[in-house]
């Protein structure tokens, strides 16, 4: 069968927002401002792009609770996603302050549980799929969890974007493009506020979608 017509359509995504905080959040990034102000900064830049349309995207805000334990912070409903009330979301990063005594935080785990939050059975299936990770990319993991969550990650179509904070050394920034490499995202460097707009360029351009209309030759025709 040939398309009777085809069109472009935006289609929105699906973008979780992942903050690995750990003590050093409060020391002075590669801005000079502690580098949990950048995060909100970063945060705050995307939301007054002009990214998200609030009758197609969803967002959520994940990061780490008390006992170090990833969580949905924002929105601060019964569902873990929200499809309209944007401002929920802002508010909660930037109400957002990590438990003190996190040296060093479990960035898998937080990845692993932000991919199965793309579960919820509310999500459309069509839509692109994107996790922005901010982190300093230091980690104790084997290499065989760090293939196990891109392979999770890639079993979802999931994107996973890196905003390194600070100056990392080269086994975190290796880290953070690896997992921005193998799952089809990009990498960042916070070194300013406009490093996040790379990010940004990146889920809008899954945004838009081709449809394409068919005619059947059925005699019942139903939905494909």
């Amino acid at each position: 069968e040939r398309a009777v017509t085809e069109e472009v359509k935006r289609a929105g995504n699906q973008v979780a927002f992942v903050f690995d905080a750990s003590n050093n959040v409060r020391f002075p990034g590669i801005t000079n401002a502690p580098r949990i102000q950048e995060v909100k900064d970063a945060i705050d830049r995307l939301s007054k792009a002009s990214l998200f349309d609030d009758e197609l995207d969803w967002l959520t805000f994940i990061a780490l609770g008390d006992n170090a334990v990833p969580r949905v912070i924002g929105p601060e409903l019964d569902a873990p996603w929200e499809d309209y009330d944007y401002q929920a979301i802002w508010n909660s990063v930037i109400l957002y302050e990590p438990a003190q005594g996190a040296a060093i935080t479990p960035l898998n785990d937080l990845i692993r549980f932000s991919v199965q939050q793309f579960g919820d059975p509310d999500l459309p299936r069509f839509q692109q799929r994107h996790i922005v990770v901010f982190s300093d990319g230091t980690d104790i993991v084997s290499v065989l969890e760090s293939e196990q969550v891109v392979g999770l990650a890639n079993d979802q179509n999931i994107r996973i974007h890196t905003v390194q904070l600070g100056n990392a050394g080269q086994g975190p920034e290796r880290t953070l493009k690896q997992l921005s490499s193998l799952t089809g995202g990009s990498y960042v460097s916070l070194a300013s506020p406009e490093a996040i707009d790379t990010v940004g360029d990146a889920i809008a351009a899954t945004t838009e979608q081709k449809v394409l209309t068919y005619r059947s030759q059925l005699p019942t025709p139903g939905e494909v």
